[in-house]
């Protein structure tokens, strides 16, 4: 919700080499992206907090985010614990672009 994100090649696939705590930015390798072109992703402190916690609580892999099941079946089930219906996951794509609008961020950036 903090990133904008998308799902398939740029969490699943994200790697904690990519993620620069000192500089607070996450690099979308352009291998990962869905246009191909590397970009970085500022990070606000909860960003922060929330990945710096996750790091501690994942272990040394290479991997931010190590699905075994899946990813849309783990999805699933984080729904049905937090008792949320009718919500996919780009959906915090586009809270996230929503929020940067409301910020007075140009909507030509926002696209991205």
């Amino acid at each position: 919700m903090n990133t904008g994100l998308r799902r398939h090649g740029e969490v699943v696939k994200l790697r904690w080499g990519s993620v620069d705590f000192n500089r607070r930015l996450l690099t979308v390798e352009g291998r990962n992206a869905k246009n191909r072109q590397t970009r970085h992703v500022p990070l606000n402190d909860e960003a922060v907090s929330v990945l710096r916690n996750w790091r501690e609580q994942s272990g040394t892999g290479a991997r931010a985010f190590r699905v075994a099941t899946g990813f849309r079946t783990a999805w699933g089930k984080v729904l049905k614990r937090a008792r949320i219906s009718n919500f996919r996951w780009h959906d915090l794509r586009h809270h996230f672009a929503s929020r940067l609008v409301q910020q007075g961020v140009p909507l030509n950036t926002v696209i991205f």
